[in-house]
């Protein structure tokens, strides 16, 4: 466990003795604990160039179209994994060129934009390649999509493209995000 989640826990406990001394039940004694504060990971991020490496990993097959709609859902829309899981068809607006991403870790819906050749992988997928696959209900994504699954499409898609970083579905979302941070695009 890393030093944020041990302090959480601590503090919960605490939290809880305070709650129960001033119901006059019993009281936890919690001895002082310091914990060191974990060492700061280095994100990965790709380059634009790796990115379109990626993107030209894939081609027009079944597999190939589920690819880049993987890739389009964790980069070009910068999702985080149950992100893209939860997505529906009736999500993707066609029209209007958005993605409605429904509650996910602070509780938030949102729209996301979604560029017009994410768009047409997007159409593509729904029109030829998506039956191909188990379906999941309404689900955008179809087939295995466990996160390790994903992932390992994500690892053959860089072994194709000769690239080196230890990446995961989370890091085309940081790669993204820097990407249009470098645009000077406003947070």
């Amino acid at each position: 466990l890393n030093g944020k989640t041990i302090q959480s826990k601590i503090n919960n406990v605490r939290l809880f003795s305070q709650f129960t001394e001033a119901t006059e039940k019993i009281k936890i004694y919690c001895t002082k604990v310091e914990i060191i504060p974990s060492i700061k990971t280095h994100k990965e991020i790709l380059s634009q160039a790796e990115i379109k490496n990626l993107y030209n990993q894939t081609d027009d097959s079944v597999k190939g179209m589920r690819d880049r709609v993987i890739l389009g859902l964790y980069y070009g829309c910068g999702l985080r994994y149950k992100e893209g899981l939860r997505v529906e068809l009736n999500h993707i607006d066609y029209k209007k060129e958005l993605l409605f991403i429904t509650p996910s870790k602070n509780y938030h819906s949102r729209y996301v934009p979604i560029n017009k050749q994410v768009l047409k992988d997007f159409k593509d997928y729904e029109s030829y390649a998506r039956s191909s696959f188990e379906m999941n209900g309404n689900y955008f994504l179809s087939g295995s999509t466990s996160n390790g699954t994903l992932n390992k499409i994500l690892q053959n898609l860089c072994e194709k493209a000769n690239v080196k970083s230890e990446i995961c579905l989370h890091s085309l979302r940081h790669s993204i995000a820097t990407h249009l941070l470098q645009k000077e695009m406003p947070i």
